[in-house]
């Protein structure tokens, strides 16, 4: 948890130091009484962290759509799926895209009961589900014509409609380039 969540804005997941969970402070987690300005070794990890959903439910939380660490959301809405959808607005988006692919098999993605829930896990259990829940985000994108042209401009395209941004652009890029070399 130290080594990828290990950013002093998450404060609240070490012993000693204590975040409003009910507010957001714009993008992040409020932040922390006392306050941390440097991780450390020493640093403890608190044990409702450890292996559970509130770790996902503070990390994602403030951002994504998601609303505050207490709302539940950061772990209702975390990443599942070959996508990987992370955060509330991946999954309204999901939902609207796989809508308009599948009509007569509407699905809702972003309440808040056990049913949703079951929904949201076919996204991890089922391989059909997962695929189609990617289809319909391809397909929105138009990604079957940008694939064909296969340039940088391409690949950005459909990154920024699939993933949401460029992170991690230059080696999505070179990967997409040799895979497409073995499949040509």
């Amino acid at each position: 948890i130290k080594v990828i969540f290990g950013k002093v804005k998450y404060c609240d997941l070490f012993v000693g130091y204590e975040s409003n969970l009910d507010e957001c402070n714009g993008d992040e987690p409020t932040p922390c009484i006392p306050k941390l300005t440097k991780i450390t070794s020493d640093l403890v990890v608190k044990d409702k962290y450890k292996c559970s959903i509130k770790l996902f439910d503070y990390t994602y939380s403030c951002r994504m759509g998601n609303g505050t660490p207490n709302n539940g959301e950061g772990g209702r809405f975390r990443g599942r799926a070959f996508l990987h959808l992370t955060g509330r607005e991946k999954y309204e988006d999901l939902q609207t895209k796989w809508n308009t692919t599948f009509p007569d098999n509407k699905k809702d993605f972003t309440c808040d009961s056990d049913a949703c829930e079951a929904t949201r896990e076919l996204l991890v259990t089922d391989l059909d589900f997962a695929m189609q829940s990617s289809l319909a985000f391809w397909k929105s994108a138009k990604a079957n014509s940008l694939a064909n042209e296969m340039t940088d401009g391409s690949i950005r395209r459909v990154s920024k409609e699939v993933n949401g941004g460029y992170i991690g652009i230059e080696v999505r890029t070179e990967l997409t380039k040799k895979a497409y070399s073995v499949i040509k």
